[in-house]
């Protein structure tokens, strides 16, 4: 008896990601266009202040949701240019992972 591997599901494909920068501090910044379905946004353990998040609508600071340096949420989108990001301190950066299946 053989064991049989999951075709449907293969861990080794790589999702495509985007990296968002905040070249300057209370800067709203938007997400290049790509369609998507689930998102995975997490704040760079590098990081020295919050991200502050906003699906669909500009960021403000303290109305969003706060993202401390190497925390991670996920979230279902249909567009990565739905979310903005609001940087506190400049050069801080996002990630996204986002996938289409």
């Amino acid at each position: 008896m053989t064991k049989r591997r999951k075709q449907w599901q293969d861990y080794r494909v790589t999702r495509p990601s985007i990296t968002i920068i905040g070249l300057q501090a209370d800067v709203c910044y938007r997400g290049p266009r790509h369609a998507c379905r689930n998102a995975i946004l997490k704040a760079s353990p590098t990081n020295i202040g919050y991200c502050w998040i906003e699906i669909g609508r500009a960021a403000v600071e303290n109305e969003c949701w706060p993202l401390q340096p190497n925390e991670t949420i996920a979230m279902p989108i249909t567009r990565t240019d739905q979310i903005n990001v609001l940087f506190d301190v400049e050069d801080d950066r996002l990630f996204v992972l986002f996938d289409n299946w």
